[in-house]
Protein backbone atom coordinates (compact mmCIF):
# COMPACT_ATOMS: atom_id res chain seq x y z
CA UNK A 1 0.00 0.00 0.00
CA UNK A 2 1.48 3.46 -1.11
CA UNK A 3 0.18 7.16 0.38
CA UNK A 4 1.68 10.33 0.24
CA UNK A 5 1.41 11.86 3.63
CA UNK A 6 1.91 15.22 1.97
CA UNK A 7 -1.33 15.25 0.77
CA UNK A 8 -3.17 17.21 3.98
CA UNK A 9 -5.81 14.31 3.60
CA UNK A 10 -6.85 12.31 7.04
CA UNK A 11 -8.26 8.98 5.17
CA UNK A 12 -6.82 6.53 2.66
CA UNK A 13 -8.21 3.59 1.10
CA UNK A 14 -5.99 1.26 -0.77
CA UNK A 15 -6.22 -2.24 -2.72
CA UNK A 16 -2.84 -4.44 -1.93
CA UNK A 17 -1.57 -7.18 -4.76
CA UNK A 18 1.91 -8.43 -5.69
CA UNK A 19 2.34 -5.77 -7.63
CA UNK A 20 2.45 -3.44 -5.33
CA UNK A 21 5.42 -5.30 -3.54
CA UNK A 22 9.04 -4.33 -4.13
CA UNK A 23 10.13 -5.60 -6.11
CA UNK A 24 6.37 -6.44 -7.88
CA UNK A 25 5.75 -10.43 -7.84
CA UNK A 26 3.06 -12.86 -9.24
CA UNK A 27 1.58 -13.68 -5.98
CA UNK A 28 -2.22 -14.19 -6.14
CA UNK A 29 -2.52 -12.90 -2.55
CA UNK A 30 -4.50 -9.68 -2.79
CA UNK A 31 -6.29 -7.68 -0.19
CA UNK A 32 -7.67 -3.82 0.35
CA UNK A 33 -6.86 -1.65 3.28
CA UNK A 34 -7.27 1.55 4.77
CA UNK A 35 -4.73 3.93 6.91
CA UNK A 36 -6.00 7.50 8.66
CA UNK A 37 -4.82 9.66 10.64
CA UNK A 38 -5.71 10.97 14.30
CA UNK A 39 -6.38 14.55 14.17
CA UNK A 40 -4.10 15.01 17.61
CA UNK A 41 -1.77 18.13 17.91
CA UNK A 42 1.42 16.64 17.17
CA UNK A 43 0.09 14.91 13.91
CA UNK A 44 2.02 11.21 15.18
CA UNK A 45 -0.83 8.93 15.56
CA UNK A 46 -2.11 6.69 12.68
CA UNK A 47 -4.19 3.89 12.28
CA UNK A 48 -4.07 0.79 9.73
CA UNK A 49 -6.60 -1.63 8.65
CA UNK A 50 -6.64 -4.11 6.31
CA UNK A 51 -7.72 -8.09 4.64
CA UNK A 52 -5.43 -9.83 2.87
CA UNK A 53 -6.66 -13.43 0.65
CA UNK A 54 -4.26 -16.12 0.18
CA UNK A 55 -2.08 -15.63 2.94
CA UNK A 56 -2.43 -17.36 5.90
CA UNK A 57 -1.75 -15.67 9.05
CA UNK A 58 1.09 -18.38 9.35
CA UNK A 59 2.27 -17.54 6.21
CA UNK A 60 2.49 -13.71 7.69
CA UNK A 61 6.94 -13.31 8.56
CA UNK A 62 6.54 -9.54 8.95
CA UNK A 63 4.22 -6.21 8.25
CA UNK A 64 6.36 -3.04 8.39
CA UNK A 65 5.69 0.32 7.45
CA UNK A 66 8.31 2.14 5.39
CA UNK A 67 9.47 5.82 4.05
CA UNK A 68 10.77 5.36 0.47
CA UNK A 69 9.82 6.73 -2.70
CA UNK A 70 7.21 4.69 -4.71
CA UNK A 71 8.82 1.29 -6.04
CA UNK A 72 11.46 1.39 -3.58
CA UNK A 73 12.15 -0.66 -0.03
CA UNK A 74 12.80 2.52 1.90
CA UNK A 75 13.66 2.11 5.28
CA UNK A 76 11.73 0.57 7.92
CA UNK A 77 9.80 3.34 10.16
CA UNK A 78 7.70 1.32 12.58
CA UNK A 79 7.01 -2.76 12.50
CA UNK A 80 3.59 -3.10 12.37
CA UNK A 81 3.57 -6.57 13.74
CA UNK A 82 4.36 -4.99 17.31
CA UNK A 83 1.39 -2.74 17.41
CA UNK A 84 -1.62 -4.83 15.84
CA UNK A 85 -2.37 -7.71 15.55
CA UNK A 86 -3.31 -10.42 12.52
CA UNK A 87 -5.57 -12.86 12.28
CA UNK A 88 -7.40 -15.24 10.13
CA UNK A 89 -10.45 -13.85 8.10
CA UNK A 90 -11.58 -13.87 4.63
CA UNK A 91 -10.88 -16.69 2.09
CA UNK A 92 -7.47 -18.35 3.25
CA UNK A 93 -6.42 -15.12 4.61
CA UNK A 94 -6.03 -12.64 7.31
CA UNK A 95 -6.91 -9.38 8.82
CA UNK A 96 -4.50 -6.98 10.59
CA UNK A 97 -5.82 -4.06 12.61
CA UNK A 98 -4.17 -1.25 15.00
CA UNK A 99 -5.66 1.92 15.55
CA UNK A 100 -3.24 3.83 17.60
CA UNK A 101 0.67 3.22 15.13
CA UNK A 102 3.04 6.15 16.88
CA UNK A 103 4.98 7.42 14.43
CA UNK A 104 8.97 8.26 16.09
CA UNK A 105 10.02 11.64 16.64
CA UNK A 106 12.04 11.66 13.41
CA UNK A 107 9.27 10.69 10.98
CA UNK A 108 7.43 12.72 12.76
CA UNK A 109 9.64 15.96 11.50
CA UNK A 110 10.00 14.41 7.83
CA UNK A 111 6.21 14.22 8.01
CA UNK A 112 5.62 17.74 8.76
CA UNK A 113 7.89 18.63 6.39
CA UNK A 114 6.29 16.62 3.46
CA UNK A 115 2.73 18.43 4.56
CA UNK A 116 3.91 22.33 4.30
CA UNK A 117 6.07 21.64 0.96
CA UNK A 118 3.13 19.41 -0.55
CA UNK A 119 1.97 21.06 -4.09
CA UNK A 120 -1.20 21.63 -3.52
CA UNK A 121 -4.03 20.02 -5.85
CA UNK A 122 -6.43 21.84 -7.91
CA UNK A 123 -9.97 21.16 -8.20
Amino acid sequence: MSVNLGLNAVFYQTDINGIQETPPNASAASGSGSFFQYDNVAHNIFGFGFGVSGITPAQVTGLKLRRGPVNAAGPVVVDLMAVGSVVPGGINGFQYSSSTVPLPPEQEAAEEGERKTAPRQRP
